[in-house]
């Protein structure tokens, strides 16, 4: 039985919106626990760092055996992937175990990487420069964007030390996103991507992902000189 299938089963025990909503993102979040651990593994002085905490209180379901196991396998299985291949993996087990009206209601949709990838080369064709811009996804669920840009702005910057990259990225990348869960899946996802430049700089990635719907927050500060997204 493939991954999404196994999920979907777990999903559909649950016959009332709160109940599969709490074990959906207990779910996830085990599915990220493990994730977390893989990618962190034995690298040194790392042994402290914790998953990053949830944005916002979040009811969560207590899982079964059966449930930790089908996470740890998850888990497992999106270590070997890159940031964002992982992102929109463990993001659509998100979409297909969440009530429909929570899917609805937060406009729940992951972009895969392919397609990220071609809207970020056309910005850049634009004159997007993720060396010197400040970026913006105004709609950051799940982090599609916002760990892929932050590899650009990486390799942008070139031999600049780990220190200065990382401040560089906490001043220069923000998300905006309604979900509050979704929104700390995107910060999970971004420190994932950014974790070797952390671990040279001995420094955490500070939250760079606010929870708002963009709708309602214009007009967006004119600091942002690209807003990238897909809605």
């Amino acid at each position: 039985m493939s991954d999404k299938l196994a999920a979907r089963k777990a999903a559909s025990r649950f016959k009332t919106p709160k109940r599969l909503l709490a074990f959906a993102r207990s779910m996830i979040t085990a599915i990220l626990q493990n994730y977390w651990d893989q990618n962190l593994g034995e690298k040194s002085n790392t042994r402290s760092w914790n998953l990053p905490p949830h944005l916002q209180d979040s009811d969560l379901w207590k899982l079964t055996k059966s449930d930790l196991k089908l996470s740890g396998r998850i888990g497992t299985k999106a270590s070997e992937m890159s940031p964002d291949e992982a992102g929109y993996f463990i993001g659509c087990l998100y979409t297909i175990m969440i009530p429909k009206d929570t899917r609805s209601s937060f406009g729940i949709y992951y972009t895969p990487p392919a397609l990220v990838n071609r809207l970020l080369d056309m910005a850049e064709s634009a004159g997007a420069d993720w060396g010197n811009h400040f970026v913006l996804d105004p709609a950051c669920g799940g982090g599609a964007f916002l760990a892929p840009v932050a590899t650009r702005i990486i390799k942008a910057l070139g031999d600049l030390p780990s220190e200065e990259i990382l401040n560089h990225i906490s001043t220069h990348l923000r998300g905006f996103e309604i979900d509050p869960f979704a929104a700390w899946m995107s910060q999970v996802f971004l420190e994932i991507a950014m974790l070797d430049i952390c671990i040279e700089s001995s420094r955490r990635l500070p939250v760079l992902v606010d929870i708002k719907d963009s709708l309602y927050s214009r007009p967006i500060h004119p600091e942002f000189d690209v807003i990238i997204g897909n809605r």
